[in-house]
């Protein structure tokens, strides 16, 4: 029983030292974003641009069921990328009643400008570690983001929240949406 006891106090200060440590590190990765990070897009614009990239063209539910949000707030972010000409309103081919938003040109580039600009900083980072203590975090990061997507699936609902099925993890948020000028497109 006392080896219980030890084994569970350990176990405990070993979760607090790892909860400690994600909250630094999300901590200075929103400071990084925040300074050191020049974008037109915000993160959430950025998280939605991520979805659309790689799964394509998605109708509005589709892609908060992506992200794991309602479609009012999603429809809400969205907003701000169509404006400002990130994505853009398709019909839907499967149903003429439906729109589909889709990445455009601008959208690809103001991507592809955040993660040379994040991967920057991170090569800054780690640029004294091995390969393999880089290689060893990215496994980890990895499983640990997959693991805590199961959990969410499995609890269900908590606090009224109701959780969308589980998808593929979104890429590493960041960024400003500049809302150029354009006019705003309604989408269902």
């Amino acid at each position: 029983m006392f080896t219980s006891c030890v084994m569970q106090a350990t176990d405990s200060h070993r979760i607090r030292d790892l909860i400690t440590a994600l909250y630094t590190v999300v901590r200075n990765a929103y400071r990084l974003r925040q300074t050191r990070v020049r974008s037109a897009c915000d993160k959430s614009g950025y998280v939605l641009l991520g979805m659309l990239r790689e799964l394509g063209p998605l109708r509005l539910s589709e892609l908060a069921a992506a992200v794991h949000l309602d479609v009012s707030t999603v429809s809400r972010q969205v907003q701000p990328l169509i404006t400002g000409g990130f994505c853009d309103v398709l019909n839907d081919p499967e149903d003429r009643r439906a729109r589909r938003l889709r990445i455009t040109p601008a959208g690809e580039a103001e991507l592809d400008a955040v993660v040379h600009q994040l991967a920057d900083a991170l090569t800054r980072a780690v640029r004294d570690w091995s390969q393999r203590d880089v290689d060893t975090l990215a496994v980890l990061l990895h499983r640990l983001g997959t693991d805590l997507g199961a959990v969410l699936a499995a609890d269900g609902p908590v606090g009224g929240r109701s959780p969308h099925p589980p998808a593929e993890p979104p890429p590493p948020a960041t960024a400003h949406l500049a809302t150029t000028p354009r006019p705003a497109k309604e989408i269902r």
